[in-house]
């Protein structure tokens, strides 16, 4: 599956959440491991940032994915970092040691065999959603596509969950 995406620019988009949490007074956090902190760069490149943005993890082992975001290891050794369900508890896992309104995580291959394939997960208030993507491209190509997703995807929800 692709993911279709309908902004050209992570800068666009990141302004656009960011306006959106700070008119609503929400905060949120981000649980890394396939962008690596190009999300969070993303987010608290805007002005106003420090007003939104609680917590970046950049956690690419799966031991730290455990340890920081609460990741099941047997979800981790039944279904792979890369996969749904880990994408699901590390959004989760972010939003609950923050304490932040909206947790959102990046899994993925950047390259190699199964590259472009990417997980990311949204979790705001008692809902979580996950989104599965392939992308094509090189390394830095996939990544930077994993981040816009992650960020329309937060935003979507986000509008749908507030009434916007």
């Amino acid at each position: 599956m692709n993911c279709e995406l309908s902004y050209s620019s992570i800068d666009m988009l990141s302004a656009d959440m960011v306006q959106l949490l700070r008119r609503r007074k929400l905060t949120i956090s981000t649980a890394e491991s396939l962008t690596g902190g190009m999300l969070s760069s993303s987010i608290v490149g805007v002005s106003g940032a420090s007003d939104v943005f609680s917590l970046g993890c950049c956690t690419y082992s799966d031991a730290m994915k455990s340890q920081i975001l609460g990741v099941n290891p047997k979800i981790l050794t039944e279904f792979t970092a890369v996969s749904a369900p880990v994408a699901v508890q590390m959004a989760e896992g972010v939003r609950r040691v923050s304490h932040s309104d909206i947790g959102v995580s990046t899994t993925g291959y950047a390259d190699g065999e199964q590259g472009g394939l990417v997980f990311i997960a949204v979790s705001f208030r008692e809902n979580t959603e996950s989104k599965r993507c392939v992308f094509s491209g090189d390394r830095h190509a996939v990544r930077e596509l994993a981040v816009k997703t992650a960020l329309e995807l937060a935003i979507k929800i986000l509008k749908k969950s507030i009434n916007y």
